[in-house]
């Protein structure tokens, strides 16, 4: 009998072969007693149980376990996947555990709890205060166990401490991020007595956990502090003394941002500026909010953005539910210029609002010709700035009741396409054709060039912006 690995099997010991095969990480459970030595000596995990059991209850037991921590684990990963509170992800943790769980990052800041953390720690102040309305351990503590937290803070796999404070033990595992640590998971033996298997759950729970600190705090609070300053600073235009940057290593790190510019849509939904501020920077990862000349902005640490495709879902949920709607920037690395990447979401909402009202947010990237064709009529005229071809393509749609000009608009948008043109247009593609040669003949313009390609595309994006018919 083959036994394969990562596998559980459970069978009654009268119906185990007497020469098995085993693999790594098999776990058999046998009701019953095997009687072959061979049982005891191989390399995977036995449990026996008593021989009164019937087979059908230890599996549908067993199943009921794995469907059990199945659903846990995939509610870790939604919570994560989905940018949910790091606080939620908590207690979510804990339900395997009956236990309070805290998260302490390197400034012994507490950065999340479990709900019923807050009334544990209520019962031993000496060992919390308050810093800027944040829990922390307090500094006399820290002072008489420095050497044990360094050493602890080495530590990779997850670990038992008694804590003579509390006369209770503690089970910790460490977060890393490239080797750096950033914060402890401690869970504190209170509700149930801890079992030999919390070490593996909470090492498997700390996957996730590592996922989503490092999502919340990549900028930590000194650094957001110091963010948040610096792009205040800097959009309103103040000269920030050379020694004030030279005491940080931000600027000179390889670090992207992106910029969004919010618009109250809803006035309904108002909240207060400094709630509604760390409020976003609780439920948007790696941001600093802040409010700027009655305006809510947004800086955000884009490196994350690419890894979840549900980056701009979450940001776009939590900016409606709250009525807003926004202009992001492109991407940028020197934050010097950050005032420049603030005016490209400014002009992204505006221009977007007016051509897509029904969105929420609204990329420059993806209205930048809008912006370039409104930019080039400050100073021309549309029918000045147009090719000629393109107007005088209007002019005769305009006298003959044609419509060459949404002709040659989808042509160009299908790759000059005749084929695809003429199926999203709906006529026969020997018509389509015949309709090219004669809007080739009023535009007089040779598409095959680039140039006189780019001109014709321009054109359509001015007469667009425009609203000329």
């Amino acid at each position: 009998m083959d036994f394969e690995s990562d596998r559980l099997y459970v069978a009654k010991a009268d119906d185990l072969s007497d020469h098995p095969n085993f693999t790594k990480s098999v776990v058999l459970v046998c009701i019953g007693t095997p009687e072959h030595k061979i049982y005891y000596s191989a390399s995977f995990t036995l449990i026996c149980l008593a021989s009164k059991y019937d087979i059908v209850f230890v599996m549908n037991f067993l199943q009921g376990l794995f469907d059990r921590y199945e659903e846990w684990n995939n509610s870790l990963r939604e919570i994560v996947d989905n940018n949910k509170d790091l606080f939620e992800l908590v207690d979510k943790v804990v339900e395997v555990f009956n236990n309070p769980m805290s998260l302490v990052d390197i400034d012994l800041k507490f950065i999340a709890y479990s709900k019923d953390y807050k009334d544990f720690a209520a019962q031993f102040p000496e060992l919390h205060c308050q810093d800027d309305d944040q829990m922390k351990v307090s500094y006399e503590i820290f002072l008489e166990c420095k050497d044990k937290i360094d050493h602890n803070r080495k530590r990779k796999r997850a670990f038992h401490g008694f804590s003579d404070r509390i006369n209770a033990d503690v089970l910790c595992v460490n977060v890393y991020e490239d080797d750096r640590y950033v914060c402890g998971c401690y869970l504190v033996e209170l509700n149930r007595k801890f079992r030999p298997s919390d070490e593996a759950l909470l090492e498997h729970a700390s996957s996730y956990i590592t996922k989503c600190v490092n999502k919340y705090v990549y900028i930590q609070s000194s650094r957001t502090d110091w963010l948040k300053a610096y792009f205040v600073m800097n959009l309103n235009g103040e000269n920030i003394e050379s020694g004030f940057l030279r005491n940080e290593e931000y600027l000179s790190k390889k670090e992207y941002y992106v910029c969004v510019k919010c618009k109250l849509v809803d006035t309904s939904k108002m909240l207060l500026g400094k709630y509604l501020c760390e409020h976003l920077e609780t439920v948007i990862p790696n941001s600093v909010v802040f409010v700027h000349d009655d305006v809510l902005v947004i800086f955000i640490y884009s490196n994350f953005i690419d890894e979840s495709s549900n980056f701009l879902v979450n940001l776009e949920y939590q900016l409606k539910n709250l009525g807003y709607k926004a202009g992001i920037s492109n991407s940028f690395c020197d934050i010097r210029n950050a005032s420049t990447y603030f005016k490209q979401a400014c002009t992204a909402i505006d221009i977007g609002i007016k051509f897509n009202p029904d969105r929420t947010l609204f990329k420059f990237e993806d209205y930048v010709l809008n912006y370039v064709a409104l930019q080039t009529c400050k100073e021309f005229s549309p029918d000045t700035l147009c090719a000629k071809g393109v107007l005088r393509l209007l002019e005769y749609d305009q006298e003959n009741a044609t419509s060459y000009f949404k002709e040659l608009r989808t042509y160009l948008d299908c790759q000059m396409n005749a084929v695809k043109s003429s199926q999203e247009l709906f006529i026969h593609r020997g018509t389509f054709i015949k309709h090219m040669e004669k809007i080739n003949e009023i535009i007089k313009m040779d598409l095959s060039d680039v140039n006189d390609l780019l001109y014709v595309l321009l054109s359509y994006k001015i007469i667009e912006c425009q609203g000329i018919n």
